[in-house]
């Protein structure tokens, strides 16, 4: 079986790599709610 292509915007690999960052505990949650202009508990379900 073949691997599936997923194309995402500018925007959404932003998005993905600042959420991965917190999950590698490179960003607090509240940094991350900076760098993507959300609320902490936003960013804490998105996590």
């Amino acid at each position: 079986m073949g691997q599936e292509v997923i194309g995402l915007s500018h925007g959404e690999l932003d998005r993905l790599e600042v959420v991965q960052s917190v999950e590698r505990g490179e960003l607090t949650q509240k940094e991350a709610a900076l760098r993507l202009q959300l609320s902490t508990r936003q960013v804490k379900r998105i996590v």
